[in-house]
């Protein structure tokens, strides 16, 4: 676990070979979150981020995809709607 807090928050990540998979989850209100990299080891790697969109409280089925070159020493810094998530594949 990366970030969690019981009935707030969770993040959690999971590695398959070279490739890390990352999921998130918040409850009670809309965050900001952080996520610290360091896990990832050396190299850089291609993120694919599914996350809540900009209108989610409208359409809570609405989500952005996008793409970036991270490394260990980045953060990921993903907005979680109300009641939202994201997932994210590194690799």
């Amino acid at each position: 676990m990366l970030i969690g807090q019981v009935g707030e928050v969770l993040v959690t990540a999971r590695r398959k070979s070279r490739d890390w998979y990352l999921g998130g989850m918040s409850a009670v209100q809309p965050r900001d979150l952080e996520i610290p990299l360091g896990f990832l080891g050396k190299g850089s790697f291609d993120a694919e981020i599914w996350k809540d969109a900009n209108d989610t409280d409208k359409d809570p089925n609405h989500l952005v995809h996008t793409r970036s070159r991270v490394s260990s020493g980045d953060q990921l810094r993903i907005r979680v709607a109300l009641d939202g998530g994201f997932v994210a594949k590194l690799s």
